[in-house]
């Protein structure tokens, strides 16, 4: 009896320890090497883009809103959408006068600046962008010449700087400017006295009255409506403006007098604005300013070519200034020119300019 009991304990034995032991927490393989956990891959964040106003005043269909569109068309391709330029065109934002207080105080980030305004607070300007030497000028070669000088470059972009507290992206070609006239076609110097005359900025307005006209102070946009009227009789700009605002209705005699062979708008930047640029995007800003600059000179050139035809179309009388009369308009000017930027930007910037003209011939 007794051996059947122990045989029987042994029989439960062999099946309870098996399952108690199955129930035991496996040890953990000291030799066994912990499985990596799976890196995190990073999430980009998205560039939010920055959206930058460009202002023009010109005509539509200008050279200079062509070039406007040109720069924000490369920005916006080559930063791939991180900046946005809006196009404002045909001063549908501001007047001449009123975009270079706008870009200034920045509540305009980027302007194509005009040559006589931005004169009127920088004679040195004024004088870079020709207006300060016209009549004085051998022709477009000569101001080119003038105007590619390292000097002439720092000067303006020292005079943007200290005094606009803007950046130049680039001096633009803007064209030629004619002389149109309700009275009487130019061919002397005879011809421009006594007309009252539109002239843009102080020394424009110098010059043209060395020659006997009888300066008036005003906007393009008001130039129509004063020749309708009679407040005025002539007026100076460029041919495509002419052509395209259909000034010659209105002043049928115009005259190439070739004072001014060419006149340059800036282009410009916010200063605070161009700081919170990266430096990757304000070098694309550079290239595209460089490439945009090229264009404007090649399409003023055929630009000044095909208005100058259309012109001798429309209005009453298309005058070329014979050579004898722009020798005796340089006579005449040279000194009175001479004497307006050594009172205005100072004798020592007036004549660094003076000789850097005189050089450039």
């Amino acid at each position: 009896m007794k051996r059947k009991w122990f045989v029987l304990l042994i029989a439960m034995l062999l099946i309870v320890v098996p399952v108690f032991m199955g129930c035991a927490p496996e040890e953990p393989d000291p030799a066994a090497p912990e499985e990596p956990e799976e890196p995190e891959e990073p999430v980009e964040e998205p560039v939010e883009a920055i959206t930058l106003e460009l202002a023009d005043t010109n005509a539509p269909d200008h050279v200079l809103v062509h070039a406007g569109d040109m720069f924000a068309e490369l920005v916006e391709e080559r930063t791939d959408g991180e900046i946005i330029i809006e196009r404002y065109r045909h001063g549908e934002l501001y007047g001449p006068r009123e975009l270079i207080e706008a870009v200034e105080m920045g509540t305009a980030a980027i302007g194509i600046q005009h040559v006589a305004f931005v004169g009127g607070h920088s004679p040195a300007l004024e004088f870079i962008s020709a207006f300060g030497a016209q009549g004085i000028w051998d022709g477009t070669d000569h101001y080119h010449r003038f105007l590619d000088q390292p000097r002439v470059q720092e000067i303006a972009d020292q005079e943007f700087e200290e005094k606009l507290n803007q950046r130049l992206l680039a001096i633009l070609d803007y064209g030629t400017s004619v002389f149109a006239s309700a009275e009487k076609p130019v061919r002397t110097i005879e011809d421009y006295e006594g007309q009252r005359a539109r002239a843009a900025g102080t020394a424009q307005a110098t010059m043209y009255e060395t020659l006997g006209t009888d300066p008036v102070d005003l906007d393009i946009g008001e130039v129509y409506m004063a020749l309708e009227r009679g407040t005025i009789e002539a007026f100076c700009t460029g041919p495509a403006r002419v052509y395209l605002d259909g000034f010659y209705e209105v002043a049928p005699y115009i005259t190439q007098d070739f004072t001014a062979p060419r006149l340059s708008f800036w282009l410009t930047i916010n200063n605070d604005t161009w700081a919170d640029l990266t430096p990757e995007q304000q070098q694309i800003m550079e290239e595209a300013a460089v490439e945009v600059t090229e264009f404007a000179r090649e399409k003023a050139t055929e630009d000044i070519e095909y208005y100058q035809e259309r012109l001798e179309e429309e209005a009453e009388e298309f005058v070329y200034l014979e050579d004898d009369e722009r020798a005796r308009i340089r006579e005449a000017v040279e000194p009175v020119m001479y004497d307006l930027i050594m009172e205005r930007a100072g004798e020592e910037m007036g004549q660094e300019l003076w000789d850097l003209m005189e050089e450039a011939r």
